[in-house]
């Protein structure tokens, strides 16, 4: 039977008995399913961006970690390290200058390949307020240390030891290579483990807000011609005066 041959009180039963589907909802439930799953597509982009902005904001980070500060400042250590002549140092043989020890072992290529942006820290900050401090802890001494970075063509790296890994035990060392840097009395700023472009703006900028000010050379005097005259004070019971005094 077709609809033409449904009488008028047939049609309105089947009206009565037929289910109306509206899509307007479903069309407006899946609009917000799109524009959630939009959101998520977008966060899942940008968030990886936005950690690590957030991480250079935060300071300075190496290639796998992040340099870590210590608070409140551990105070100066009395465990030694070895220097090439074989003697026995302790940061407070250092005291005036910020110190970057770098703890690294000739079998670590990690080790060896921040060696180029210390080295190049060094030659670049180096000096009476800075120094980079490379200390090995394979081999049995500071001139075998010294011979094996020179042999790679680092010069301005140092070839101290640490023996038994007693300064690495000091500091809680885990892995290599691990850094630490001491302000200019000796006291741990932070620590980073695993290797870092040392020598990049941001360690730069690190290191530098804790470098001793200098304090400025006193300006030379420029004297007078011969004929010429100048203001010197002169004091009397009554105050100070003023008056043009020959320069002799």
């Amino acid at each position: 039977m077709t609809p033409s041959q449904l009488g008028s009180n047939d049609s309105e039963q089947l009206k009565s008995h037929a289910v109306v589907f509206n899509f307007q909802p479903f069309l407006q439930n899946w609009s917000l399913v799109a524009w959630v799953t939009a959101a998520l597509l977008l966060s899942s982009l940008f968030t990886p961006t936005l950690m690590a902005a957030e991480a250079n904001q935060q300071g300075f980070r190496g290639y796998t970690a992040p340099f870590v500060y210590t608070k409140p400042s551990t105070p100066a250590t009395d465990v030694g390290f070895i220097d090439i002549e074989g003697n026995r140092q302790t940061l407070a043989d250092y005291k005036g200058q910020v110190v970057l020890v770098n703890l690294w072992a000739s079998w670590c290529g990690t080790c060896i390949l921040e060696m180029p942006e210390l080295e190049a820290l060094q030659k670049k900050l180096g000096g009476k307020n800075f120094k980079v401090l490379t200390l090995n802890q394979d081999l049995k001494s500071g001139q075998q240390a010294l011979a094996f970075l020179h042999q790679r063509g680092f010069q301005n790296l140092t070839g101290h030891i640490d023996p038994n890994y007693q300064f690495g035990q000091a500091f809680n060392q885990t892995l290599l290579p691990m850094t630490l840097l001491f302000d200019s009395q000796g006291r741990q700023i932070g620590h980073l483990i695993g290797a870092a472009d040392w020598n990049s703006k941001q360690a730069q900028s690190l290191i530098k807000q804790f470098l001793p000010k200098l304090k400025p050379e006193p300006a030379a005097i420029k004297q007078p011609e011969n004929d010429s005259y100048v203001l010197a004070p002169y004091h009397t019971n009554h105050g100070a005066k003023y008056f043009f005094n020959k320069y002799l």
